[in-house]
């Protein structure tokens, strides 16, 4: 009578690492894309998420001009003059997921209408994103939450 054996386990094939992507050989950026990026990388600067030199490595990069790499000290009222973006699809939007055609459809109307009120790039990018990260952070709270969740933003 024959025993059964159990199948003697292998190594798994190791596979090769990704190629690191060299300085420069990123793809190209339009302009609302760069000028989205380095607005980023001064956000982050000015909050002290990045240094001096991490923040220099990345305008490198982008090849960002001086006057683009220095930080904005207009005030906010002076910033709320600034003119609206040209179309809809200047504003950027992430959503973190697949475009279905629902999300297609909220997308186009949630440019348009930042575009009809007229919000500059920056602040209409921002205003998206902050619906977006309350519509994510309350859409499965029960009505009893919802409410003390208006009340404590509003106090």
């Amino acid at each position: 009578m024959d025993t059964p054996t159990a199948p003697i386990p292998t190594a798994p094939t190791p596979t090769a690492a990704p190629a690191p992507i060299s300085p420069g050989s990123l793809p190209e950026l339009s302009d609302s894309q760069s000028a989205t990026v380095t607005a980023w990388i001064k956000e982050d600067l000015a909050k002290d998420e990045l240094t001096p030199e991490q923040a220099a490595k990345a305008f490198d990069e982008l090849n960002a001009l001086a006057e683009a790499r220095q930080p904005d000290t207009r005030s906010d009222d002076m910033k709320e003059l600034d003119p609206p973006a040209d179309k809809p699809e200047d504003y950027t939007i992430h959503y973190g997921q697949d475009m279905k055609p629902e999300l297609k459809q909220f997308d186009t109307l949630a440019r348009t209408w930042i575009h009809a009120a007229e919000f500059p790039r920056d602040l209409g990018t921002t205003l998206a994103k902050t619906i977006d990260d309350v519509t994510r952070m309350t859409q499965h709270m029960t009505e009893a939450q919802l409410e003390q969740f208006g009340v404590a933003e509003m106090a």
